[in-house]
Order: C-alpha cells, then sequence, then structure tokens
C-alpha cells in the first residue's frame, strides 16, 4: 500500500506524490526550525500505517504528537495502543516491561523533555530502542516484519545507539522516518550517516547555517534566502519513487484531517499506559526491585548485540 506523502500545485492542479512500501523502508528525514510542519508530517505517515496494518513505534520528545494520534485513531484501534510515558524516577527495571509491551501492533513512546530532563529523555529513547532492534531480531517476530519507526526531534541523534539502529533498520524490516530541527543536534558521524541512510529529506524552513549548507546541494534551483523563509507546511524534497530520487521540488505536507483522519476521541484514558515499576531505596541508595516483581523481570532476557 502506498502512503500520501505531500502535493504540490501544477498547472492549478493539486498532486499527491505518494511512496510505496520499499521506498520507504530507505527512510524519511524531515529538518527544519520547530513550528514549521514536521510532526504533523509524522502524525500523518504514522496514522496511514497505523491505518495499513503495520506495526508502528514513535518517539515523542514534546508529547504532543502522540496525543494527536491517539486522538485521531478510530476507536476500535485504541485496543491496540501501548502509550509509555515514563517519570523521572522510573528504574532501569521498568524497561524489562516495555520490552514486553513492545509485541503491541501500536507502542507510543512520550519521552517529553518539559517532563523529563534531557538525559532521562535520551535513556527512555535509547531502551526504546533496543527494545525495537531485539523485537525485530527475535524468533518471536513473524516472517516478512514490516514496521515504522518515527521520531520526532529526539535526544539520541549523537548516540551511538541511534547510529546503529539507523544503520541497520532497512535490514530489519522497519521504516525509519526522523524529525530534526537543526544539524548541529547530530555528530559529524551520525549526520552523515542520516543523510546517507534515509533516502528522502523534507526541508522545512531551515537555521541559516543549514540554509547555506544544503544550498550548495539545491542551488541555482534553491536558494539560502529560500530555504530560511520557506511557510509553515511548505517543504522542498527529492522524494524517492522507486528507489529513484525525483528532481527536487517545492512541496506541501497534508494534515491528517485533510488525509481522513479527523479528530475521534476527546480523551484518551482508555489506552493502555505501561505500567510504571515502584522502586524503594536500599542503603547504598540504587534502585531495588521490590520482591514480588522480581520473578516477572527475570521471564525477561533481551539483549542487544
Amino acid at each position: 500500500m502506498s502512503t500520501i506523502f505531500a502535493e504540490t500545485e501544477f498547472k492549478n492542479e493539486h498532486l499527491r506524490f505518494t511512496m510505496n512500501p520499499e521506498d520507504r523502508l530507505r527512510g524519511v528525514f524531515l529538518l527544519g526550525k520547530s513550528g514549521m510542519g514536521k510532526t504533523e508530517e509524522l502524525v500523518s505517515l504514522a496514522l496511514q500505517d497505523c491505518a495499513a496494518g503495520f506495526s508502528v513505534f514513535f518517539i515523542d520528545s514534546s508529547g504532543e504528537a502522540v496525543q494527536d494520534i491517539l486522538r485521531r485513531l478510530p476507536p476500535s484501534r485504541l485496543k491496540d495502543v501501548v502509550l509509555y510515558s515514563p517519570k523521572a524516577h522510573d528504574s532501569i527495571a521498568s524497561t524489562a516491561f516495555l520490552k514486553k509491551e513492545i509485541k503491541h501492533p501500536i507502542v507510543l513512546l512520550d519521552s517529553s523533555r518539559r517532563r523529563l530532563s534531557s538525559e532521562t529523555s535520551r535513556h527512555w529513547e535509547e531502551k526504546f530502542l533496543e527494545a525495537v532492534y531485539s523485537f525485530a531480531l527475535s524468533d518471536e517476530a513473524p516472517h516478512g516484519y514490516v514496521a515504522s519507526l518515527f521520531m520526532d526531534e529526539p535526544s539520541i541523534l549523537s548516540g551511538e545507539v541511534f547510529l546503529r539502529f539507523l544503520q541497520e533498520s532497512s535490514k530489519l524490516g522497519i521504516a525509519v522516518s526522523l524529525a530534526a530541527q537543526y544539524s548541529s543536534e547530530f555528530s559529524a558521524t551520525s549526520f552523515e550517516a542520516t543523510l546517507s541512510s534515509l533516502g528522502t529529506f523534507g526541508l522545512f524552513q531551515l537555521g541559516s547555517y543549514d540554509a547555506h549548507y544544503f544550498q550548495k546541494v539545491l542551488a541555482p534551483q534553491f536558494s539560502a534566502p529560500y530555504l530560511a523563509s520557506l511557510p509553515k507546511g511548505s517543504f522542498v524534497t527529492n522524494l524517492t519513487n522507486e528507489g529513484r530520487a525525483l528532481p527536487i521540488f517545492a512541496a506541501r505536507s497534508l494534515s491528517p484531517s485533510r488525509l481522513g483522519f479527523p479528530i475521534q476521541v476527546q480523551s484518551v484514558a482508555s489506552v493502555h499506559h505501561v505500567p510504571h515499576v515502584p522502586v524503594s531505596e536500599n542503603k547504598g541508595g540504587a534502585p531495588e526491585v521490590p520482591g514480588e516483581l522480581l520473578d516477572k523481570l527475570l521471564e525477561v532476557d533481551f539483549k542487544v548485540s
């Protein structure tokens, strides 16, 4: 099933562009300032994948995207969703439960930096990636496993876990869609790997440095001033079609509502939340798993190679 990615205007007609599953597997990278439409584009792609029956994982550093997804999913699909919202004091033991829940069809991580420190947010995002990676490699993953992983401005862009996952994702059958604000959030190695690993890019309104960086690639068609002044919802893309990048063109994102995903529910209280594991402090000050939970935790033995 093809995914609607964007639209553009040609001879006074609005044309929609789609990506087939193979192109999605090559990845999508969205770059641009906050508030320019990247999150809405990710939500639109994620909802289409949910409707198509794919496994969907979503890392949301603001907490707003996952709430939007939940409000727009048909009520009948809410039973398929696990929402994980870790607290600042949750222990490492909680990741065992996370790795069990990763088998659900739709798994959402709210790693909001408004609630968690950057370090804590990064910790849980890395654990989430490790859980997805482990499941995709395990015998429990069905034959021909296909999944989508969305990362909306995560805290892990310069880390080794992110880099390894990015390089292995397509082999695991996981289509990665990533959004970030600035290239400076990456290490030099991870930014180069992102550009080479993710086949389709979408450049929303860019900061000054990034606008001049991409001008070198896009000139003379698109200048730095143009890239730095794109209106909200507009972006420049090299959309991949059947493995080949189309000529670079300007496009607009499509809101979930325009794609047939109106708000279905105002409250998402019925969604299953992964339970927080209570911890006690031993004399050394380290987190200690309560005895009644220990047996459950020992049932899980996921290791990332």
